[in-house]
């Protein structure tokens, strides 16, 4: 269960800032009102059929109010729906629904910033619920420097850990440090970050049982959209845009160079 709670709550934390690999803004700019992302694999020969994999609809803020999930897609016999509810933009409940039944509620908890100090979730299938707690240390100039984060588990046992931020001159993150409560390190996000500000690269580093490494390197294109990726396993990612500036097409090549599978995306707008 340990395990199980963690995966659940970082779910739900990386959730704030998700937009369907289009950002906020430029879904706002657009009106969009409903991203449509559909997948198509490439890598049987013959294989002709696509799969809606993620349905999302997003309010005129650019934020996501509905997000479907088939899990099919990928294998597994499972479908998720999760519903997102908020005040102005800060994200205060949302709720979810697997295989047309409840899976779990979340409320979120804020203070004086824009991160939540409490995220409490309730777990339909086990009875059961799981409380995170924040707490955000800041530096002179008001960012950010450090968190601590206590989450109480179904079985009652509470996971601690701080992590510490690192920016540069800039003030861009480029570091995000994570240890356990008696100091061991749990993992590291590094951002190598050009002189424009723009991503080139994000390192991943776990710790622990089993540790593991693993780095993407961006290139952008002249409009400063990201044009393709390529990670430490050479698994390289090809990003094409339609006259609006949202996504197309994303094109995933195996190690081998060949083309694996095609994320299609298609939209609505508000009127």
């Amino acid at each position: 269960m340990r395990n199980t709670g963690i995966a659940i709550l970082v779910s739900l934390i990386s959730v704030l800032g998700y937009a369907q690999d289009n950002d906020s803004a430029t879904l706002r700019k657009n009106g969009v009102a409903e991203v449509m992302k559909i997948q198509f694999v490439h890598a049987f020969a013959g294989e002709t059929d696509s799969c809606l994999m993620d349905h999302i609809k997003v309010n005129n803020r650019g934020r996501v109010t509905y997000h479907k999930v088939d899990m099919m897609c990928m294998g597994y016999e499972s479908q998720e729906e999760t519903f997102f509810y908020y005040k102005g933009d800060k994200l205060v409940s949302l709720s979810s629904i697997r295989d047309n039944e409840n899976f779990l509620t979340s409320d979120y908890e804020y203070s004086d910033g824009k991160e939540p100090t409490a995220i409490r979730s309730f777990l339909f299938q086990t009875n059961d619920s799981m409380i995170l707690l924040n707490q955000y240390f800041r530096n002179r100039k008001h960012r950010m420097d450090s968190s601590y984060s206590s989450v109480s588990q179904p079985d009652g046992t509470v996971i601690k850990s701080r992590s510490y931020a690192r920016y540069n001159k800039k003030k861009e993150l480029v570091q995000l440090y994570t240890l356990n409560s008696d100091g061991t390190p749990r993992e590291m996000v590094s951002n190598e970050v050009d002189d424009d500000g723009k991503v080139k690269s994000i390192a991943f580093t776990s710790y622990g049982d089993n540790p593991s490494f693993s780095q993407t390197f961006y290139e952008y294109n002249q409009d400063g959209k990201i044009a393709n990726t390529l990670n430490t396993v050479n698994q390289k990612q090809e990003y094409l845009y339609n006259e609006k500036g949202l996504l197309s097409n994303v094109l995933s090549y195996n190690p081998k160079g060949a083309l694996e599978i095609e994320y299609i995306y298609k939209y609505k707008y508000h009127k």
